[in-house]
């Protein structure tokens, strides 16, 4: 996931730090994604901050759309399921992983042709799911259109 200025990233010590801006650097360096027992989290550089490798992420459609659904799966087993852009879902990566402290493994993002049916698309993922196995706990607003248009 990319960090954003503004972000909060936390050190080995359990504090904080703010991320107050980026600096893109464009020259080959060699990069690893490392696994250690299956963990993809490492502390790293002098202030020992907390970095991720990121998770496998499977898109279908246009990457592009401002309309999308999709659905995070945790080390845990567990899933949440939303709606918005390939952006939201991995912002919505990082905010679930340490609102449950669940590392993601997987987003799979689905493009949607419209705000709408974005909406039908999430309601059809968390209903399909074992209620008892997501982070979802509200009714998806796209609930309503499932009966508007007879597809539930």
């Amino acid at each position: 996931a990319e960090l954003q200025p503004g972000q909060r990233i936390r050190n080995a010590a359990g504090g904080y730090g703010l991320v107050e801006g980026l600096q893109f650097v464009a020259r080959p360096e060699v990069m690893y994604n490392l696994s250690v027992a299956e963990a993809h989290t490492y502390f790293v550089g002098a202030g020992q901050w907390l970095v991720h490798n990121g998770c496998d992420i499977s898109i279908t459609g246009d990457a592009k759309s401002k309309y999308g659904s999709y659905t995070i799966t945790f080390k845990s087993g567990k899933r949440y399921h939303g709606k918005g852009p390939l952006s939201r879902a991995k912002q919505s990566t990082r905010y679930r992983s340490q609102q449950h402290n669940d590392e993601a493994l997987r987003i799979q993002w689905t493009s949607s042709s419209s705000e709408r049916q974005q909406r039908i698309d999430e309601a059809v993922r968390i209903l399909s799911d074992d209620p008892n196995n997501t982070y979802n706990v509200i009714n998806p607003p796209g609930l309503r259109h499932l009966f508007e248009d007879d597809i539930f």
